[in-house]
């Protein structure tokens, strides 16, 4: 993995470290949302189920009277169904029952249906919705099933969750559904109010990230062209690299301007002595002018001294 990284660039590493983190930050508030979402359809899924345990009790109540002979069946299922039939929660929210034969039973809003045979009766996606209550009360005798049904004042059906269980006695089947629009409606409404918070910290956390990536690459950037410029042997050895803060950057400056100092001392030192020896090579040559003079005068003195 290291040796993958050091292909990029420090500063596009940098980079990707500010993205990942930003990333992270949206996908842990879109988990906690959603995590927000999941309990509040559970709480649907919970209340549904309480309700249609309360109003079971009844169909209980009045079979024990039916098994204590003070009500015949046909007598005992009329006032349970009844009964259940009168009851309302939440926002006008009702029970049904049908039976094993998947025919409805009792149903308070649409009577018209008492009686007929539910089997064709589907949902938008062509959920057979009477018949899956049936499958899931005679594999696991209760559970909730989830389908579309209309919803007065839309236009199209909406969301709902239906908890179902089985009267084995009687065969029947007793049932009551919440929609769960809302809680779509208030999941897309807390990701809205989030937004502007969410941005600001994007904005905030963008901002200070960026600049420590300057305070980074900057003077990384200076260090590396002054290096390369006096590789190239085109730098000027009187510049130096700013040397303010306390980071290894302003280490890697101080150290880069002694080695800076020590090589122009260097090179002081070197052009001084190519210069003492440039003088002592032009004396000597000044000498050994000299000497030749003399040698040539010596010379003119002995031939003199010879023609006489």
């Amino acid at each position: 993995m290291t040796g993958i990284l050091r292909n990029f660039s420090i500063q596009n590493r940098l980079y990707s470290i500010v993205l990942l983190l930003v990333t992270a930050l949206l996908a842990l508030q879109l988990y906690g949302l959603n995590g927000t979402k999941v309990a509040m359809l559970e709480d649907k899924h919970i209340a549904t189920q309480n309700v249609v345990e309360a109003a079971y009790s009844l169909l209980e109540h009045y079979y024990e009277q039916e098994k204590s002979g003070g009500l015949t069946t046909e007598v005992a299922q009329k006032m349970a169904a009844s009964a259940i039939e009168a009851i309302r929660y939440g926002d006008n929210d009702y029970f049904w029952i049908n039976n094993y034969d998947v025919e409805m039973v009792m149903h308070p809003i649409k009577p018209e249906l008492n009686g007929n045979n539910l089997s064709e009766i589907s949902d938008p996606n062509d959920k057979l919705l009477f018949v899956e209550f049936v499958k899931m009360v005679k594999a696991n005798k209760a559970g909730f099933v989830d389908y579309l049904w209309p919803k007065p004042g839309l236009d199209e059906p909406a969301p709902k969750v239906s908890y179902v269980k089985g009267f084995e006695p009687w065969q029947w089947i007793l049932g009551s559904g919440i929609y769960t629009d809302d809680v779509q409606t208030q999941y897309i409404q807390a990701i809205k109010s989030e937004i502007p918070i969410l941005i600001t910290l994007l904005v905030i956390t963008g901002l200070f990230a960026l600049s420590i990536i300057r305070s980074i690459s900057k003077p990384l950037s200076k260090t590396l062209t002054a290096l390369s410029s006096i590789a190239k042997g085109e730098g000027n050895l009187s510049d130096r690299l700013p040397n303010s803060g306390n980071d290894q950057l302003t280490e890697l400056s101080i150290s880069f301007n002694e080695f800076i100092s020590k090589i122009e001392n260097t090179v002081k030192q070197t052009s001084t002595s190519a210069s003492n020896v440039f003088q002592s090579s032009q004396s000597l040559s000044n000498i050994s002018d000299q000497v030749q003079q003399l040698s040539n005068e010596q010379g003119r003195l002995i031939e003199q001294m010879d023609e006489q």
